[in-house]
């Protein structure tokens, strides 16, 4: 009975054996995998998304800045046609300006000479009267006038010895000459015969 302790204190020496060998085979068993993780899709390469909108963006790019200098050229060159015309529409009105300076200088001689001469056979006390500073064209006006105001002083139809004055013939320039003054012809003849640019026939 003194040593019923002590063998109740003993240890199971082939249980323990057991439960070893045991956990040595629970130790050597595989790992277990989850299942659903095996079915997952694999995931995106994000530097690939990234790529793939940078080439899209830069293609996009790219044809807006093609767009734009397309319009870009065509607006050049139609400001360039436009600008063309406008210098062809501008060097034709120089040359007509140029071309009517050239006649009206031309015309404005021919008047001068014409009242040069026309002046010369009107008394003197009207030619004080001529205005200072005219225009040839102002001083033509006026030399129409001042004949048309020169009193005649021959007696009425005759001339030196009471015979009738011979009938002074005038050309055809000097016709229109006179009737581009307003003067009367038989008013003309007489400036023409007075300024020396033609000679009064003698009277018989």
């Amino acid at each position: 009975m003194r040593f019923l302790p002590l063998l109740l204190l003993a240890p199971d020496t082939s249980g323990g054996a057991g439960d070893a060998g045991k956990t040595g085979d629970a130790s050597k068993e595989a790992p277990k995998t989850d299942a659903k993780a095996d079915t997952q899709p694999a995931q995106p390469d994000p530097s690939a998304a990234e790529l793939a909108e940078l080439r899209k963006w830069k293609a996009e790019r790219d044809a807006a800045d093609k767009a734009k200098s397309e319009e870009e050229a065509k607006k050049k060159g139609e400001w360039e046609t436009l600008h063309k015309t406008e210098k062809e529409r501008a060097d034709k009105a120089e040359a007509e300006l140029t071309t009517y300076r050239e006649q009206e200088k031309t015309r404005l001689k021919a008047v001068k000479a014409e009242n040069d001469e026309a002046i010369k056979a009107l008394p003197a006390e009207i030619q004080a009267l001529a205005p200072e500073g005219a225009s040839p064209d102002q001083l033509q006006a006026w030399i129409k006038r001042a004949a048309k105001a020169v009193p005649d002083t021959r007696p009425a139809g005759t001339q030196a010895g009471g015979k009738p004055p011979p009938k002074l013939t005038l050309t055809d320039d000097e016709k229109a000459e006179a009737k581009r003054r307003g003067v009367p012809e038989e008013k003309w003849a007489e400036i023409l015969v007075k300024s020396g640019r033609k000679k009064a026939p003698e009277v018989k």
